[in-house]
């Protein structure tokens, strides 16, 4: 096992004791000595400083802190239990005990600009992170946000999102930090082996606890499964899992170009694609090309969607 990720807002929800009798039962089925990453989502307003001294007494190396906005008015908003109190307490703890901090931001909020947006930012990098997680606000079908006549009028255009993100990507490079996936931005060898481990389509990793979701290789063939959000679903399910699915090969090459897309990664060019698709995205800038290889430009990752629904539809 190379990397451990604790989620779902983890101080919270366990005492250091329970994180110690966690850690043991983990050690009876994998090797933890040798773990390159561990990590745990929080929530500023539930870290304290002794979860956090014996997650890093037990070999912990990361925290990843869901900040979203440092704006009083815009947490109120995400009906967010922190303040910015909380926050500032948090963050400083985490640097304080000498572990690696993620902070975790939003953009394309209601009511938020370019300049409510840059302040976010610029108040995160105060605290000289060495991992940022900067992610496009989306929300479900059927979210009470999308039936909002109040809230219909707030939204942050398209054209307001992607200056958001030139900034973000404009800003972070400026600062030092590698932007290595569409959403998150690091300081040279602190990328996240987590994250980077769910872009990967040769990867596999578990899902342990309610509503994680895993991803393995059975027969050489990917499968997908996720648990029973539900905690008394899960307890009472024979192995926790609610479904799974079999990718099959048209899934699996939409999946590749997809996480491939994601990253800074080079794609080989497939023989099914028109030229003339690819001249033209290359002339909009949407894509580079280098031989027979190509990514997407850095500065128009967030239209990822767009992109690969145009070369899915040519095919």
């Amino acid at each position: 096992m190379r990397t451990l990720y604790l989620g779902g807002g983890t101080p919270s929800l366990l005492r250091p004791t329970e994180l110690h009798d966690l850690s043991k039962k983990l050690q009876t089925f994998y090797d933890l000595e040798n773990l390159e990453e561990w990590t745990v989502e929080a929530n500023p307003e539930s870290l304290n400083q002794d979860f956090l001294q014996s997650f890093k007494n037990l070999g912990g190396s990361r925290v990843s802190l869901g900040v979203q906005s440092f704006r009083a008015n815009i947490l109120k908003r995400l009906e967010r239990l922190a303040t910015c109190s909380h926050i500032e307490s948090g963050l400083s703890k985490v640097k304080d005990l000498g572990l690696q901090l993620n902070i975790d931001l939003m953009f394309g909020l209601p009511d938020q600009g370019l300049k409510d947006f840059s302040d976010d930012l610029e108040m995160a990098l105060q605290f000289d992170p060495d991992h940022l997680s900067v992610y496009l606000l989306t929300l479900q079908p059927g979210h009470p946000w999308l039936k909002s006549k109040f809230l219909q009028k707030r939204w942050a255009s398209e054209t307001l999102v992607e200056e958001m993100y030139q900034h973000l990507c404009a800003r972070t490079s400026e600062a030092g930090f590698l932007h290595y996936e569409v959403s998150n931005f690091a300081k040279p060898g602190r990328e996240s082996l987590h994250n980077k481990n769910y872009w990967d389509p040769s990867s596999s990793y578990l899902a342990l606890g309610p509503g994680a979701h895993a991803y393995w290789r059975e027969n050489d063939r990917p499968v997908r499964s996720w648990n029973c959000r539900s905690i008394s679903d899960w307890l009472s399910s024979e192995d926790g899992v609610d479904e799974r699915e079999n990718l099959d090969e048209e899934q699996q090459k939409l999946e590749s170009l997809y996480l491939n897309f994601r990253t800074r990664s080079w794609l080989k060019v497939d023989a099914a694609w028109p030229q003339a698709l690819l001249q033209e995205m290359e002339r909009e800038q949407l894509i580079e090309r280098r031989d027979d290889e190509i990514r997407m430009t850095e500065g128009r990752w967030i239209l990822i969607d767009a992109v690969v629904g145009r070369l899915v539809r040519s095919v």
